[in-house]
């Protein structure tokens, strides 16, 4: 079945539907009008474009030396409200004296401020963490070389925000000046 033909099909489907709760009283009849408009103007979701990248986010001012099951502080201010990314994918670097355990992971977490001005809470215990946005979760190879290392997929959310870094390594992060975390976008395109 090609695409149009999905969508062709998935338009009519939905009308059948829409039918079925006019019928019932359950949708007013300006709303079948706009169904085909609606419902057939997208034919497929496709990636915008490729990864943007977007710089670092955190840096040795959060990371250095932080040790197991700490929190980092949080990073700068990270703005959203322009760009409006929708998906993110997280890049760690760090050069580890000691191998993290195995199984070892970082967890990345995003304190918002939904009303532009106002941030949640960045507390730095771990008991804490409760009160911020879980981004995911974030394996780390058990080696004791440099590693650059990519979060799955999340879902980045629109306005600002900051990072915090929570370190279930099993080992602290370097003082040296090698650790970051880099961020890169992506958007949905309907066509």
């Amino acid at each position: 079945m090609t695409g149009l033909q999905r969508a062709i099909l998935g338009g009519m489907v939905m009308a059948a539907a829409m039918l079925v709760l006019f019928g019932a009283g359950l949708v007013d009849w300006r709303v079948l009008l706009l169904a085909p408009v609606v419902f057939g103007a997208v034919s497929a979701v496709k990636w915008e474009t490729t990864w943007t990248d977007r710089g670092s986010v955190m840096s040795d001012t959060q990371l250095s030396a932080l040790a197991n099951n700490a929190v980092s502080a949080a990073s700068s201010a990270y703005d959203n409200s322009t760009n409006l990314d929708q998906y993110a994918v997280f890049e760690i670097n760090v050069d580890f004296v000691s191998a993290p355990s195995a199984g070892g992971y970082v967890n990345l977490y995003a304190v918002l401020a939904p009303d532009g001005t106002n941030y949640g809470s960045t507390s730095t215990v771990a008991a804490d963490v409760g009160q911020m946005r879980h981004l995911g979760s974030i394996f780390l190879p058990a080696v004791t070389a440099a590693i650059r290392v990519h979060s799955p997929l999340m879902t980045l959310p629109p306005g600002l925000m900051k990072f915090v870094l929570e370190n279930k390594s099993g080992q602290a992060f370097p003082t040296s000046a090698s650790s970051t975390v880099k961020l890169y976008t992506v958007n949905d395109e309907a066509q």
